[in-house]
């Protein structure tokens, strides 16, 4: 009867530590997205700060919609930078946002317009702190 006491006691012993091993296994990362729309084909240039800390190109081609998902460890500084250039002769909209960790609502949202024939750099940031 002792031994099997002390067999439990063990057993539970390292089940308390696997578990507490799996909780705290530095895998904290904390998921940024980057979501770009605007309302017309005026989207020249993207650019978003990377898991490392580095600036990234984010646009191959001109598009309307664009979105890019990383893992990051906070703190983390995220940055969104868009250019575009308006060749219609009307006003277009767009919005920048940044979501973070799949939250319905961005924690980040700037809205803006560009006027018609005209160029314009937009700008959304977000501190994630621990």
């Amino acid at each position: 009867m002792n031994v099997l006491s002390i067999v439990r006691k063990t057993s539970v012993a390292f089940c308390a530590l696997i578990l507490f091993a799996c909780s705290s296994s530095g895998d904290s990362k904390t998921k940024i997205k980057y979501v770009v729309h605007a309302d017309s084909q005026m989207i020249t240039s993207i650019m978003y700060r990377d898991s490392n800390g580095d600036m990234q190109e984010g646009l191959t081609e001109v598009i309307v919609d664009w979105n890019k998902t990383i893992n990051v460890d906070t703190p983390f500084s995220a940055n969104l930078v868009v250019s575009f250039n308006n060749v219609s002769s009307s006003t277009s909209a767009y919005y920048l946002a940044i979501y973070r960790n799949g939250e319905s609502e961005p924690s980040e949202y700037v809205p803006g317009i560009v006027p018609a024939s005209a160029i314009t750099t937009g700008t959304a940031t977000l501190e994630v702190a621990d």
